[in-house]
């Protein structure tokens, strides 16, 4: 899902308050959850092309290393957009 190792499961399920989300097994990553519409905006940003090959690649690092350091567990579309607009300032 973030590194896109191919042994990361998922398990999706719904939160409190109703929220779409997924939890996700990475031996990498760790386990964090994701939202559908994070999921969906990290996908978005690829198709739509409004980040190069490079970019993603580096959003993916960044948010990896997000998660394996303990700054954040949940990726939401906030977080994505922070590593979006991070890598693109480098």
């Amino acid at each position: 899902m973030i590194c896109a190792r191919p042994d990361t499961t998922t398990e999706p399920e719904m939160v409190g308050g109703g929220r779409d989300t997924m939890w996700v097994r990475c031996a990498y990553c760790g386990r964090f959850e994701i939202t559908s519409v994070a999921s969906a905006r990290l996908k978005a940003l690829q198709d739509g092309k409004r980040a190069t090959d490079t970019q993603m690649t580096e959003i993916r690092h960044l948010l990896s290393e997000w998660l394996r350091s303990g700054v954040t567990k949940t990726i939401t579309v906030t977080t994505v957009e922070q590593a979006l607009l991070e890598v693109m300032a480098w």
